[in-house]
């Protein structure tokens, strides 16, 4: 299978990002790079995705994931 680049406007858009390990910590960086409203949906967080929530700059659901976490999330 190929793949091919999908650009998105994610800007003030909520966005989820599932798990807390280092490959959703790359995600969730990018999003906020790209001015994403991130929550990251997961029991535990990389350091650096627990400083971003302490900080207020993503929001934490400490919790396995559920389909209802998607509702309303652009991306």
């Amino acid at each position: 299978m190929k793949y091919y680049p999908v650009y998105l406007d994610v800007r003030e858009r909520p966005c989820v990002v599932i798990g807390g390990g280092r490959v959703a910590e790359r995600k969730a960086l990018s999003l906020l790079e790209a001015g994403a409203d991130v929550t990251v949906v997961s029991p535990s967080l990389t350091p650096k995705l627990s400083e971003l929530s302490g900080s207020g700059k993503i929001r934490h659901l400490r919790k396995l994931f559920e389909e209802k976490d998607l509702s309303g999330a652009f991306v």
